[in-house]
């Protein structure tokens, strides 16, 4: 056999690991180079992998949820493999056979009895003084595959709600995750009953599920439970960063109205007047444009923190991370070297790379090296906010709701657009006086917007 072992490649500055959302293939599948295998996902974003080579699989590195190292045997291929079955083609003739299963409620021992075979040789457990109650499930041995002409690829068909897949007495080793194999110890049931539904094989936390609810019907009556989910993908990453930010950053969060009235006056003129060509104008693209007018005055701000090497690096540029909210979880683009763009180039590029991000088209080039974030919830913006820092980033501002108040002004009460600029800095950096004197300097800049189009 000549084999070709891909292993998992790098996607990007200082990603170390990545983790296997899905895979397009499994063993014995013949595959053509060029030809997609499977889904990764990294910190940054989602990526497909394609064959480098054209061959048979004959094993897979990784189970789908799980992590693996960057440079870690991802998959192998025969290349010397020619005209052999798919997975597909030797199982598209199993049968359906009824078993019944009987699974320990306190130790999950247990047996598979096929009907087609009622003389087993398998030895009985033993008796214990107090014999647990069994938990007796008739489910059916299923081997349905999905053709590869209506999906592209060998899978298997997802089990009927109605019954969960018995893994046969010759099924040979459990494929399941550390986290499977850990929560079927603490349920007491043998994955070995379980066929697994993953594309590898695996028993995944869903069949682990099936399996006790399906159990457990038989013993008790059904009632209404919690449902329990893995953390996975992107908001598995979002959770971990975001603990990890918190946890390291002694954070300290400023707030500051903003009086908008002018810089409305002003957005609304000039959207009047934009051509077909040029995006509508939000707030965002001003904001930026005061903080890269100010963010000159205050260069620790502009920077990251390496905690660990104790090292703070102080950018040039002005990179603007663009905090977006996408059905995958919150994403940040990068705006690079937004203190050379005009008004509207700024929005075009907040409208392109939010665009990307929700669309999951989204490069990993475009979701790195942000030197400060700014994020916003639009009209769900509240009052004000305690913004989390993107690490290693040492500054986020968080911008909140505009809305009509009541202020006075000269002694008197006048009505007035007003916003909260809610945000947070790394106090091993930043002193509260410096904080507050670079918000205030935005401030000035958004209340008079004029400023923003002359400099200083």
């Amino acid at each position: 056999m000549n084999e070709y072992v891909f292993k998992t490649p790098d996607l990007g500055e200082g990603i170390v690991e990545v983790e296997l959302l899905k895979w397009y293939v499994g063993p014995g599948e013949e595959v053509s180079k060029d030809q997609p295998i499977a889904d990764v996902m990294t910190d940054k974003a989602n990526v497909e992998l394609t064959a480098p080579v054209s061959g048979r699989v004959t094993r897979l590195g990784c189970a789908v949820d799980e992590s693996i190292a960057v440079g870690a045997e991802l998959i192998v291929f025969d290349l010397e493999a020619a005209n052999v079955q798919t997975t597909a083609e030797v199982q598209k003739n199993g049968g359906v056979t009824d078993v019944t299963v009987v699974a320990s409620k306190s130790t999950g021992e247990g047996s598979v009895a096929d009907s087609a075979s009622p003389d087993s040789t398998k030895e009985p457990p033993a008796k214990t003084e107090k014999p647990p109650t069994p938990l007796r499930a008739t489910a059916r041995l299923e081997h349905r595959y999905d053709s590869p002409e209506s999906t592209g690829v060998s899978a298997r068909s997802q089990p009927q709600q109605d019954s969960i897949r018995i893994r046969s007495a010759a099924g040979g080793p459990v494929l399941a995750s550390p986290a499977v194999r850990r929560r079927a110890r603490e349920l007491g049931i043998d994955l070995a009953l379980i066929a697994g539904s993953g594309s590898a094989g695996q028993v995944t936390a869903d069949d682990l599920h099936r399996f006790q609810q399906l159990a457990a019907s038989q013993v008790h009556p059904p009632r209404k439970s919690l449902s329990q989910h893995k953390v996975t993908g992107v908001r598995r990453l979002i959770a971990q960063k975001l603990q990890q930010a918190k946890r390291s950053i002694p954070h300290f969060s400023y707030v500051e109205e903003i009086e908008l009235d002018e810089l409305e006056r002003l957005r609304q003129y000039l959207n009047a007047q934009r051509r077909e060509d040029q995006p509508k104008l939000t707030l965002l693209p001003f904001i930026m444009q005061a903080m890269v007018l100010v963010i000159e005055q205050f260069p620790d701000i502009n920077a990251t923190y390496d905690d660990d090497q104790d090292i703070l690096t102080r950018y040039a540029g002005v990179h603007i991370g663009i905090a977006t909210q996408t059905d995958q979880g919150l994403k940040v683009p990068v705006i690079r070297h937004a203190e050379s763009m005009d008004i509207w180039q700024k929005a075009a590029a907040v409208k392109r790379l939010s665009t990307q991000a929700r669309d999951k088209r989204i490069s990993v080039q475009d979701l790195s090296g942000s030197s400060i974030t700014l994020t916003s919830l639009g009209k769900l913006g509240g009052i004000a906010s305690t913004p989390i820092i993107n690490k290693p980033e040492v500054a986020i501002i968080g911008v909140n709701r505009a809305e009509q108040r009541v202020v006075v002004r000269g002694g008197k009460k006048k009505i007035r657009t007003m916003m909260n600029l809610s945000s947070s800095f790394d106090h091993r950096i930043i002193d509260g006086y410096h904080a507050a004197e670079f918000i205030q300097a935005i401030k000035n800049r958004l209340e008079h917007p004029v400023t923003l189009f002359i400099g200083d």
